[in-house]
């Protein structure tokens, strides 16, 4: 599935697997703040704004972009390798966060596959 760069990959994930209840969706203004402040600090580390551009559009969602901001203000990392490791490990671990929580829903619709009411007897 494409999403476009304005969509909240992990969103879009978490109410296919539990529905709309108890979400925050991130609004366009906090999605713009995160990507403000994560180009803003990128260019006070003194990154190329191009970098800090493919930085937002790599990371995507605004959780992942607060994470690489609160990264940079507070290492103040100097090497463009860094900040790519610490990216990729931040895309890493979203990532597993979203197989884990796909493994979850689907070990409750088997639990509930097993243990629904019509289920027909095993002694039979």
């Amino acid at each position: 599935m494409h999403l476009s760069p304005c969509v909240d990959s992990s969103i879009v994930v978490q109410v296919a697997l539990t529905g709309w209840e108890g979400i925050h969706m991130a609004t366009e203004e906090e999605r713009r703040a995160a990507r403000a402040g994560l180009v803003s600090a990128a260019v006070r580390v003194g990154l190329p704004i191009e970098f800090a551009e493919l930085l937002v559009h790599e990371l995507r969602t605004t959780p992942a972009m607060q994470r690489m901001t609160a990264y940079l203000l507070s290492v103040r990392p100097t090497h463009m390798e860094d900040i790519a490791d610490e990216m990729l490990a931040i895309m890493e671990q979203r990532d597993r966060w979203f197989e884990q929580k796909r493994s979850e829903e689907a070990n409750a619709t088997i639990t509930a596959f097993y243990n629904r009411p019509d289920r027909p007897d095993e002694d039979n």
